[in-house]
């Protein structure tokens, strides 16, 4: 048996409505595999192949499992080799995808120009940019697949918040349930630490592409990590504050709150690799 085939370097927790609970970001993916063989003569050494390079060896048998590290996002095939004296035998190859936030494990995003977008060769050498905004998918209904992407050189993702409650980031009061989205996002999180507004809209919502119950990251950020797979030169960034969001900036002339921020955006951008 083979048991899970999906694993992931961020993972993120598809429940979670706080920023500080929603990922557990490693250096790598823990993988694992179960293997048992019902005839033949029994093995004393066994090897873990991933698109035929050795992730694993130890010691065989009819029954046995591996465990390893592995640093890279993608889809690989995996191959259980076990061999004895007589020589050696390979399982059919078995696909196992480790999901990784540059995007690396997805395919490229099947994107659709839009009935009042026509696509134009660029010669001008200048950035071509528009945002894209999280709140975009609910009345809206744009999601990035959406986005006239042959078009643009950079893409904005709007808003990126930064924590903060009363006296911080009152102008936010202005729009209904946005402030206490926030404080719900910011739950057990520092002041002046940037956060996910919306979980659910970024890595959480179904969209096209991202569906299935055990798709490791949903929403816009999926869709992100899909369009960095079908147009790697498209600078996609985050955009911090501004609007109703940007309040917490008058308080950085404190050195403190100041490096928390900068820290924390650095976080961000280390754990969410499609920027």
């Amino acid at each position: 048996g083979w048991g899970e085939r999906t694993f992931a370097i961020v993972e993120v927790n598809q429940a979670a409505t706080a920023y500080n609970q929603l990922d557990t970001k490693r250096d790598s993916a823990d993988v694992s595999v179960t293997w048992n063989v019902w005839s033949g003569d029994p093995a004393d050494k066994a090897r873990v192949l991933l698109n035929d390079k050795e992730f694993w060896s130890g010691t065989g048998g009819a029954a046995g499992s591996a465990s390893f590290k592995v640093k890279k996002g993608g889809r690989y095939q995996m191959v259980v080799e076990l061999c004895n004296a007589d020589g050696c035998s390979q399982s059919d190859a078995t696909e196992i995808i480790v999901a990784d936030t540059d995007g690396s494990h997805l395919p490229p995003l099947d994107y659709n120009m839009g009935e009042k977008n026509k696509p134009f060769k660029q010669t001008s050498g200048k950035v071509v940019g528009a945002y894209f905004v999280e709140w975009g998918v609910y009345p809206r209904k744009f999601p990035v697949d959406r986005v006239p992407i042959p078009n643009l050189t950079h893409l904005l993702y709007g808003f990126i918040p930064i924590c903060g409650g009363d006296g911080i980031n009152d102008s936010l009061k202005e729009i209904e349930g946005s402030f206490q989205a926030l404080q719900r996002s910011c739950s057990g999180r520092e002041d002046f630490k940037v956060s996910i507004h919306d979980p659910w809209a970024a890595l959480q919502k179904p969209q096209k592409g991202l569906s299935s119950w055990n798709e490791p990251y949903k929403g816009n950020f999926g869709q992100l990590m899909m369009l960095k797979q079908a147009k790697p030169d498209l600078k996609i960034l985050p955009s911090i504050g501004g609007w109703t969001l940007a309040d917490p900036f008058f308080f950085f002339t404190d050195e403190t709150k100041r490096r928390r921020f900068v820290a924390s955006v650095k976080d961000f951008l280390q754990t969410w690799k499609f920027f």
